[in-house]
C-alpha cells in the first residue's frame, strides 16, 4: 500500500509540474508574439521616417534597439525557467517509470534547441542588424 501511496505521490509532483510548465511556456509564447508585434510596429514607424528630415527617427531607433536587447534577455531567463521545471519534472518520471513517456512528449533531452535558438537569438539579432541598416540609410540621407 505504501509503494502505491508513493507512487500517487510522485504522479501528482509530476502533473504539478507539467501543469507550470505549460504555463511558462504560454508566457514565453506570449513574450515572443508581444515582441515580434513590438518590432513590426515600429519598424513600420521607422520605415515611414526614413522619408522624413525630423530627428524623432534617432529615438524610435533607440526604443526599437532596446526591445531587441529585452527581447533576448526576457525570452532566455523565461526559458531557464523552463528547463529547470522539465529536469524535475524529468527525474520524477524517472522515479516513477515514465521516463518513456517523457521522451516521447520532450524529446530524450528535453529540451527543444532550435526553436529557442530561432526565437530568443536569431530573429532578434536579425532586427538588430536591420536596425542598424536602418540607422546607418538615415545617417547617409
Amino acid at each position: 500500500m505504501q509503494k502505491q501511496s508513493s507512487s500517487n505521490e510522485l504522479i501528482s509532483k509530476m502533473s504539478l509540474y507539467l501543469q507550470c510548465i505549460s504555463a511558462q511556456d504560454t508566457l514565453l509564447q506570449s513574450y515572443r508574439m508581444l515582441f515580434i508585434g513590438t518590432e513590426t510596429i515600429l519598424f513600420a514607424l521607422a520605415f515611414s521616417f526614413l522619408q522624413r528630415p525630423q530627428k524623432d527617427f534617432i529615438v524610435l531607433s533607440v526604443f526599437g534597439f532596446s526591445v531587441c536587447v529585452f527581447w533576448i534577455i526576457v525570452t532566455n531567463l523565461r526559458g531557464r525557467i523552463i528547463d529547470k521545471l522539465k529536469k524535475k519534472t524529468k527525474i520524477l518520471a524517472e522515479e516513477s517509470g515514465l521516463l518513456d513517456l517523457f521522451k516521447l512528449a520532450y524529446g530524450s533531452k528535453g529540451e527543444k534547441f532550435l526553436p529557442r535558438l530561432t526565437f530568443n537569438i536569431i530573429l532578434p539579432l536579425s532586427a538588430i542588424g536591420l536596425w542598424v541598416l536602418i540607422i546607418l540609410q538615415k545617417v547617409n540621407q
